[in-house]
């Protein structure tokens, strides 16, 4: 989505409860600056809708930016961000600044409590944040800024989620090691799902099938043993599960992309 640098939201008057104070547009930008670091006094969220960056601030914050991430500022933490000094990086962001009590409690109740969440695809996340200022009134502005905080929070959570349950999974998947062990339904029963449930998860969070990652993982011990020891290819070939060297050095070739013999070649001393 392409936009010009404009203010999209102005808003002056007191709320009891929070208000937003301003919102909009920022395209070719150049963040805060880096000559010092500033005080908002405000909190506001920043969404780099294109381009990438840096952040920092004085707890020690020091985090690469790309499209997708969102800076969330705190009122009271010196910090800065923008287009990295003396790089070709662009930078292209939505802005919305907020106060008041009711963030306040966010913050104490530690539900806002991330510097930088990564959202995407930016065509999903930008409209929705654009979207909490675009015709409303000051109290709906307001609350349209809890939703999106509520969308952003739930998000966050489901990535941890989908991180742990890969992470089990893999180890499963490791314990596997030979081939003729590799059983993808086991490790799909152990995490209580059934295997097309399993596989088509671990597809999307990983890029590749189950069985490939735990073939992969065989292969690394196989490339190990080529490196390490002066057995045979059939005697490794047998320790890696395959019936006979032939398949092995099948499946060998095509996950490294070389023969076991052509592999080791490469870690014999002239």
């Amino acid at each position: 989505m392409s936009e010009s640098s404009r203010v999209t939201w102005s808003n002056i008057s007191r709320q009891k409860l929070g208000r937003v104070t301003l919102a909009g547009y920022l395209c070719k930008g150049a963040g805060t600056g880096w000559n010092r670091m500033r005080i908002l006094g405000s909190y506001a969220m920043v969404y780099l809708h294109s381009g990438a960056g840096l952040y920092e601030d004085a707890a020690g914050a020091h985090q690469l930016l790309r499209s997708g991430d969102l800076i969330v500022v705190y009122p009271d933490l010196p910090h800065r961000y923008g287009p990295r000094p003396h790089s070709s990086d662009s930078w292209d962001e939505f802005y919305v600044v907020f106060d008041g009590p009711i963030f306040d409690l966010w913050r104490r109740e530690d539900l806002l409590s991330v510097k930088v969440i990564h959202l995407d695809p930016p065509a999903y996340w930008l409209p929705r944040l654009a979207g909490t200022v675009e015709n409303k009134t000051p109290l709906e502005a307001m609350l349209a800024v809890q939703e999106f905080l509520v969308q952003m929070v739930q998000n966050a959570q489901a990535n941890a989620a989908d991180t742990s349950w890969l992470r089990r999974a893999q180890a499963l998947l490791e314990g596997f090691t030979r081939a003729d062990q590799i059983d993808v339904d086991a490790a799909a029963e152990a995490l209580g799902e059934t295997y097309e449930t399993f596989r088509k998860r671990f597809q999307k969070l990983s890029g590749i099938s189950p069985g490939r990652y735990a073939s992969e993982q065989v292969m690394a011990r196989a490339c190990a043993l080529l490196r390490s020891h002066s057995e045979t290819c059939a005697k490794i070939a047998s320790a890696c599960g395959y019936c006979d060297e032939f398949h092995f050095s099948r499946r060998f070739k095509q996950i490294v992309g070389l023969t076991p013999s052509a592999y080791r070649r490469q870690f014999q001393r002239p």
